[in-house]
């Protein structure tokens, strides 16, 4: 299935959304014949709460995540073929979804106090590596700032953009951190598994 990520204006806990949520279900099934429904919520770990939908035939699926270890609430639309996710993008406009560029800005001016940041931008970037999105989360990866790498190290893993497997393996090999080490070697294995 291909997939797109989405990353809301809306913070986890804010139950109104959910309501905005329907609205915007309903008006894709009135102008675009394509119906989607609640499935189930359920509670992944400590920090993160699914909601998930779909259509009957499940080959569209929308899973709503609430991630307080990050403060996010991001969607991943996920359809069998690229008509479709295109399609249901619309859904986008109506649930306030912040831009790459925003995101990116604000990772930019915040990356030291607010490392998750870096986590954010990679949540909304695209399948295919981008100059602006490398350079940002490879300057996190060679900051002094351990939280600063750590969520970078993060941020390169959920891009899975092969360019990030060697910065990886170099952090694997030689960041100072025991736990940089560790969370860039488990990353390490994501990405390459990704990119077989």
């Amino acid at each position: 299935m291909l997939s797109r990520y989405y990353v809301l204006n809306s913070r986890p806990g804010d139950d109104q959304f959910f309501d905005i949520l329907e609205d915007a279900l309903a008006s894709l099934e009135e102008n675009a014949s394509v119906s989607v429904s609640f499935q189930d919520s359920k509670q992944v770990g400590e920090h993160q709460e699914v909601h998930s939908y779909s259509t009957e035939s499940g080959n569209l699926q929308l899973i709503v995540t609430d991630d307080r270890d990050i403060g996010t609430r991001y969607i991943m639309l996920a359809a069998k073929d690229i008509d479709i996710l295109d399609q249901v993008s619309v859904l986008a406009d109506a649930l306030s979804v912040k831009s790459i560029e925003d995101l990116r800005s604000e990772a930019r001016q915040s990356m030291n106090r607010d490392p998750i940041a870096l986590v954010r931008v990679a949540l909304a970037s695209e399948d295919h590596s981008d100059v602006e999105t490398l350079e940002l989360i490879t300057e996190g990866l060679r900051s002094e700032d351990r939280e600063v790498r750590l969520r970078a190290v993060e941020a390169g893993s959920l891009t899975q953009w092969r360019e990030f497997a060697i910065p990886l393996a170099e952090i694997y090999e030689s960041d100072p951190d025991r736990e940089v080490r560790f969370v860039a070697g488990h990353a390490l294995q994501v990405l390459l598994s990704a990119n077989p």
